[in-house]
This record gives C-alpha cells, sequence and structure tokens, in this order.
C-alpha cells in the first residue's frame, strides 16, 4: 500500500484550513460581528480549526447491509437536502445555516467560554484573547444563558426533522425501511466536535393471500420514526365497533401494491413516501372506520384534511387495504352526495379531473367561491384548504381544467347554484368578471322541460308541413314518366 505524501498532506490540510477560516469570517461578517474576527488570535484560530464541527457523521448499524460508498453517497444527499435550512439563533436577528451552526458556530462558542473560563486559563493561556473578544460575545456566549441553549434546542429539533424526512424519503414499504438515531455530539478532548448519525435498515415485511384473482404479495405499512425505530400501522376491531373479546386488540395492516399504485396516481403531485406517510398518520391517529358491503373504508388524511377512504377487508386476523378512492368518488357518502347535487357520474368526474388531488391544487380552482360552496355542501370541503401541503407539492401534474369549464359543465348537467343563506348572493357577486361573461344563466329544471317541449313541437309542426310537400313532389314525378311512356302496338 502507497504511503501519503507528507507535503501533499500538510498542503491539503493548509487548504481546509484557509476555506474553513473563509467561512468564519464571511459568517460573522453577515451578522455583524466582523471585528470580532480581526481580534482572533492566529492561534485561538488554530483551535478554532482543530476543533470544528462536523454535521453530519453517518454510519451504518450493524443489521444494515449498506458499503461505505454508498453510505458516503447517502451522507451527501444528506448535506444537499440540509445546505438551505436555517435555524434563528437567539438574541440576533440572523438565521443561520444549521450546518454553519453545528461546524462553525456552536465549536466557536465552546472556545469563547472555555479560552475565557478563569478555571481553564491554564490549559488555555496560549489561546486566551483580548478582552474586547469576550465583550463582543458576552451576550451569546455563555452557555448558561437561555439564549444560547434556545439556539442549541432549535438546531436540535431541526436536524430531528431533517433527518426524520430524509429517512421516509429514502423508504419504500414494497423494499426497505430505513431510520436514523442521532448519538450525543462529543465535546471533550483534541478531537473534532462530531455528530454522528446511525444508519438502521428494516427490510419488508411481506405476506401471501389469495383473492378473487389468484394469490397475491402484500407488504406491511410502516414508516419511520426518529429514534424508536419502524412505527406499524395497526388497528382495532373495536374502531369500527366491533364488540368481541378481542376487540381491543389491534391488528397488523398490509396493502396490495394495486392499493398503493392507485393512492399514487389518485393522491398525485405528493411524493410517494409522504403518501405513505399520512396513510400510516391516519391508521394510528384517531382513526375513522365505515362499514361497508363487508368492506373497511378508513379515512385517509393530510394534515388532518380528508381526501378519500382506503378500502380494506378483514384476512386472517390481518386488515388488507384492497384500493383507493378519492373523496369525490361515487363508491364514497361524500362522492355519492356529489352526484346527487350536480348529476355527475363516474365519467364525467374522470373526465373533468376532479377524481384527483392535482385538480384542486391549482390556485383558480381551490379559490373560486362558487365550486367551494357546492363541494362543502357534499362534504368535500377539505379539497378546498389544501393551502398547507402545498409545500409538498410537484405542480408539474396540476390538471388543466379550470373552474370555468367546471362552473359551465355543471350548468349544462341544469345544476343551478344556490348562495348560502347567511349572505344571499355573495356567492354569486363574487365570480370574476370574465367569468360571468362567459357562463350562460342557469336554469332550473321546469325551465328546461319547458324548452324541450317547445323544440319537440317545433319539430312536429316542421315534419307536418314537409309531408304534403313531400306527397305531391313524389306523385308528380310519377305522373311525368306514365305519359311519357306510350303504349306499344
Amino acid at each position: 500500500m502507497k504511503k501519503p505524501n507528507f507535503h501533499a498532506t500538510k498542503v491539503l490540510e493548509a487548504h481546509h484550513r484557509n476555506e474553513f477560516l473563509l467561512r468564519v469570517r464571511k459568517l460573522l461578517n453577515e451578522m455583524g460581528l466582523g471585528s470580532a474576527y480581526l481580534k482572533f488570535s492566529p492561534a485561538f484560530l488554530d483551535l478554532l480549526f482543530c476543533f470544528r464541527g462536523q454535521f453530519l457523521n453517518l454510519k451504518a448499524a450493524e443489521e444494515c447491509p449498506l458499503t461505505s460508498k454508498e453510505l458516503k453517497a447517502i451522507q451527501m444527499s444528506m448535506y444537499d437536502w440540509c445546505k438551505d435550512s436555517r435555524v434563528s439563533i437567539d438574541g440576533t436577528d440572523y438565521q443561520m445555516r444549521i450546518i454553519d451552526f453545528y461546524e462553525i458556530w456552536q465549536p466557536l462558542i465552546h472556545l469563547i467560554n472555555a479560552t475565557g473560563n478563569k478555571k481553564n486559563l491554564k490549559a488555555y493561556t496560549k489561546y486566551h484573547q483580548p478582552s474586547e473578544v469576550y465583550e463582543i460575545f458576552s451576550h451569546l456566549s455563555d452557555f448558561y444563558q437561555d439564549n444560547f441553549i434556545n439556539s442549541v434546542e432549535a438546531a436540535g429539533n431541526k436536524l430531528k426533522e431533517l433527518i426524520y424526512f430524509l429517512s421516509f424519503m429514502c423508504s419504500s414499504v414494497e423494499r426497505n425501511l430505513y431510520w436514523m438515531n442521532i448519538k450525543k455530539a462529543n465535546f471533550e478532548g483534541d478531537e473534532r466536535m462530531r455528530r454522528t448519525i446511525i444508519l438502521h435498515v428494516v427490510k419488508s415485511q411481506s405476506l401471501n393471500f389469495v383473492f378473487e384473482k389468484g394469490s397475491r404479495p402484500v407488504y406491511r405499512v410502516g414508516f419511520p420514526g426518529t429514534d424508536e425505530g419502524i412505527i406499524w400501522a395497526a388497528l382495532a376491531p373495536a374502531t369500527w365497533g366491533s364488540r368481541d373479546e378481542d376487540a381491543d386488540k389491534k391488528l397488523d395492516v398490509y396493502i396490495q401494491s394495486h392499493a398503493l399504485r392507485r393512492l399514487k396516481e389518485r393522491i398525485d403531485g405528493l411524493p410517494e413516501p409522504m403518501c405513505i406517510l399520512n396513510l400510516n398518520q391516519s391508521i394510528n391517529v384517531n382513526p375513522v372506520v365505515l362499514i361497508r358491503n363487508n368492506e373497511l373504508l378508513i379515512e385517509y388524511r393530510i394534515d388532518g384534511l380528508k381526501m378519500g377512504y382506503v378500502v380494506a377487508t378483514l384476512q386472517k386476523n390481518t386488515i388488507v387495504i384492497r384500493t383507493f378512492l378519492f373523496i369525490t368518488f361515487s363508491g364514497t357518502p361524500e362522492g355519492q352526495k356529489l352526484s346527487q347535487l350536480t348529476g355527475l357520474n363516474m365519467f364525467d368526474k374522470k373526465y373533468l379531473a376532479i377524481d384527483r388531488l392535482s385538480t384542486f391544487l391549482q390556485t383558480d380552482i381551490r379559490e373560486n367561491p362558487v365550486l367551494a360552496d357546492l363541494f362543502t355542501r357534499a362534504g368535500c370541503g377539505d379539497l378546498f384548504q389544501t393551502d398547507k401541503i402545498m409545500i409538498y407539492v410537484n405542480t408539474k401534474n396540476e390538471s388543466s381544467f379550470s373552474s370555468g369549464l367546471l362552473i359551465k359543465y355543471m350548468n349544462l348537467l341544469d345544476y343551478k347554484i344556490e348562495p348560502k343563506q347567511t349572505v344571499p348572493n355573495k356567492i354569486h357577486e363574487e365570480i370574476p368578471q370574465e367569468i360571468q361573461e362567459k357562463i350562460p344563466e342557469p336554469k332550473t329544471v321546469p325551465e328546461i322541460k319547458k324548452t324541450f317541449m317547445i323544440k319537440v313541437l317545433l319539430i312536429l309542426i316542421q315534419i307536418i308541413l314537409f309531408v304534403p310537400f313531400l306527397i305531391y313532389f313524389v306523385f308528380r314525378l310519377l305522373l311525368k314518366r306514365f305519359i311519357k311512356k306510350e303504349p306499344e302496338k
């Protein structure tokens, strides 16, 4: 094995040191503390470089089969995910990048406390700074003051959120589930302040069940927790009113690949891991279950907003999710109510693209008061409260349908939108002028019937007037042919 070149190693270390100190100087200038950097002694800056933090030090757990190369790739991806995340620094108005907080700010404050503490005077004599430095950092540098403690807690919570997010973005119920936990950072000794994260992997759990069309694999529904490993979805029969002796015993929940595909198709715009995360939370947190034809309809919610139902059946003390119904589908209570109000059938809903989430993520549709009133009366009002989930949405999947087209189509189905009783005519007054000009005035059912009878009557009159002319024309044509033809002698 070739020995590393001592000179090259020193040059590389000097390069890393210069890059790090440039980051320190830039950070302090952005915070308005640039004068402190000029007062740091070279020995102190050397010490800061030695104690510089390492934001993420990813290691695989014993059961994790990933190679060091794969781990490095995941760690680089985590840096990319986290590079724009920021945390508030108490005592200032500055929003600091979380990477800078852990790699620069926390080690810097730690060393300022250590070098300025009289108890450590002997150990840090050559690193002791001018009094001006400690005055500049006096309101920020005390580990025992609330402002720094609050900043550390805020950064820790932010880091946990990022790790949790990364865990479920890498996970798949059909393949592997990942979860991570953070080891306590090292603040002592001559080593860098490292923040080690342990990556764990749990292989997907699957079973085979025989259904109408043969044997099919099903996968256990679960999702990463922050420190406790995988959180598996489970549901007790008591949730849907069962009175059996074991009604309070929770049953594992599995899902078919078909149901996963339907979920991704109809909750389009959201990444697949987000769809599964919300499925897990809908089952584990305050589940709402309806019974329909020996099937279970389990409410599917996103941040508390009802988006539809997963349809499940009981198979050998296991709950198996067979498919997913968007809330506007005719197979749901809300979808049936919507059909009663509008006359829309399954094919109408598919044509109008109101059988998927992306249609309702468009501002044009979400902010239309007429449609909001109509869908709210049908029980689908949560589709118009999706502002808080827009941060997760891939806008490329938005539908091309507009609110004007939806209103026109429903007017053709003889549906008349009624204003709310509490605010008469207000909904109609809020329709944009350009839409009002294009949309025909809605007609009531009696008016439609009257118009239809008039059209039928006019058609009958035309037929009655046309028939004598037709008979006359045919008779005349035959008569001419008869006259022209002479009898043979």
